[in-house]
């Protein structure tokens, strides 16, 4: 579950932090081409399995330290994916979702948008961290 969780987070990471680079690295952006044409699976099984590993991760983990890094990457795994996440939902799905509540997600989805490069560099960070606390 260690090694899932640290592709999405990476992954996202790169998303969001290569939006804020100006003077890209040929593979960054040959990686986020890629990754832009298969974002909608990617962030839909994304925001799945972060909920799910976010609810899971307590009961399978015993070290704290440990615990609070994975458990802080999942979540930043939702939060990171809840955008594309979501839009992918509504446009599937716009007839079975009330406009009301399609208007709160975007406008929840928002806030996570205009702060994309914070999140994109604690995702990084997390990123890092989760390398460490798999591979010591």
């Amino acid at each position: 579950m260690g090694l899932i969780s640290l592709f999405f987070i990476a992954v996202f990471s790169l998303l969001y932090v290569s939006k804020s680079l100006s003077n890209k690295p040929e593979f960054v952006d040959k990686a986020v081409t890629k990754i832009a044409e298969n974002i909608d699976m990617l962030s839909f099984v994304g925001l799945i399995y972060g909920i799910a590993a976010t609810i899971l991760t307590p009961v399978g983990i015993h070290g704290s330290v440990d615990l609070l890094i994975r458990l802080v990457a999942n979540i930043l795994i939702v939060l990171l994916t809840l955008p594309y996440g979501l839009a992918h939902i509504v446009n599937r799905y716009p007839d079975k979702i009330n406009a009301r509540i399609a208007a709160e997600l975007t406008s929840f989805t928002g806030v996570i948008t205009r702060n994309e490069k914070p999140l994109g560099y604690a995702g990084a960070v997390f990123a890092l961290l989760l390398f460490a606390v798999l591979f010591r």
